[in-house]
């Protein structure tokens, strides 16, 4: 299961454990450049990043894997990934209020217990989070779940109470 509150040091300590080169970058308009020069094996970032990533490369394709992190990112920017780079992309999802609550490379994946709580999605269809407190935060991230348990990103409401789409 993946760290709770993945932040940059659980990049680092996951990069160390498998060998890896940790890559810092901001420069994404010489993004081939970089990508070609390092070669990492695999990608971790929130979609801001794999926007960045599908707009800037320009012949990279040694990734085994791509993880997004942070928000979920919809079925069809994640086959357009795989397409593109030929490689497993796998979804870290969760908000800041309540740390990571799902992983996998089907949807945004499965959720999972810690202990600090567990996720679901409420009758509304929204995707939850329950604290060991007994505290629930409520996400404004609209799932479907389908029978293996995977989730799948619906839709964001916005500040109006809107169904949104909501991709990369």
């Amino acid at each position: 299961q993946p760290p709770f509150l993945s932040q940059c040091s659980d990049r680092l300590i996951v990069t160390y454990e498998r060998q890896g080169t940790f890559i810092c970058w901001s420069d994404w308009d010489n993004l081939s450049t970089m990508l070609n020069k390092w070669k990492p094996q695999w990608w971790y970032g929130a979609p801001n990043h794999l926007k960045a990533l599908l707009n800037n490369n320009k012949d990279y394709d040694g990734f085994k894997l791509i993880i997004n992190t942070g928000a979920a990112i919809d079925d069809e920017t994640k086959n357009r990934l795989r397409v593109i780079f030929n490689c497993d992309i796998g979804n870290l999802y969760g908000v800041i209020e309540s740390g990571d609550m799902t992983f996998g490379t089907v949807g945004v994946g499965k959720p999972y217990d810690t202990e600090y709580g567990y996720s679901y999605v409420n009758e509304a269809g929204l995707a939850c989070y329950k604290f060991a407190d007994g505290t629930i935060f409520e996400t404004k991230d609209y799932m479907l779940v389908d029978d293996d348990g995977n989730w799948h990103f619906g839709k964001r409401l916005d500040s109006e109470g809107k169904g949104v789409p909501h991709a990369v």
